[in-house]
């Protein structure tokens, strides 16, 4: 529900020939939302392959023509200030130093633009534990669990952007195994999306979805 969420803001507020950033981009899994709009997308990630592979996959993609790679480092972002119209990120927040990467997205985001972002929040102790889980067993990098984007952080935007949307998902999904034993797995869904839009807040929340105006 988040993604889905986070590439509705994506046809919502990112236009035809917009200049759009997409930071940590990985292989490319939520590049082609952006570039289906017609914006100019600029992809980047600290891993050349993955790039490539990212390439690779839209190569046959309508709005190929549009898109740009490069090789960059989230913490130290090579572009001029208030070069883009919108900035996005998916589910990597946590793969550079908060003050820096921050920073960095301010700086190069134009005035009235967008920075829309979709990531785990790290405060719901369930949650905590089960990544730390990961990181013995070697599924996850200490690095990423001391990056996990935490309550003050997430609400600090507000204090940082004009105008911040902030919508809250997966506060009961530590439970939907259970549900899912009376229920099945889409009524298992519809329960714990009804529950995010009743009582969804970052204490208690699995995920985020941001939408921030400079």
């Amino acid at each position: 529900s988040p993604y889905i969420f986070y590439e509705k803001y994506i046809q919502k507020f990112v236009f035809p020939k917009k200049e759009v950033l997409e930071v940590a981009s990985g292989s490319g899994k939520y590049t082609y939302p952006l570039l289906s709009t017609g914006a100019y997308v600029t992809a980047t990630d600290i891993s050349e392959s993955s790039l490539e592979l990212l390439s690779k996959r839209l190569k046959k993609s309508n709005y190929y023509k549009n898109l740009k790679t490069k090789i960059v480092d989230m913490e130290s972002i090579p572009f001029d200030d208030n070069s883009f119209d919108v900035i996005s990120i998916a589910g990597s927040l946590s793969y550079g130093r908060p003050e820096l990467v921050d920073k960095e997205i301010y700086r190069i985001l134009r005035p009235n633009g967008y920075f829309i972002c979709v990531d785990s929040l790290n405060f719901n102790p369930i949650y905590r534990i089960n990544r730390y889980i990961n990181y013995l067993r070697g599924q996850r990098s200490l690095m990423t669990l001391k990056n996990m984007p935490t309550v003050k952080r997430v609400l600090a935007y507000s204090n940082l952007y004009r105008q911040v949307s902030l919508k809250y998902f997966g506060c009961i999904s530590f439970i939907s195994p259970l549900i899912s034993i009376i229920f099945n797995e889409h009524k298992t869904k519809r329960i714990s999306d009804k529950y995010d839009s009743l009582f969804a807040n970052p204490y208690c929340a699995f995920k985020f979805v941001l939408l921030a105006k400079k």
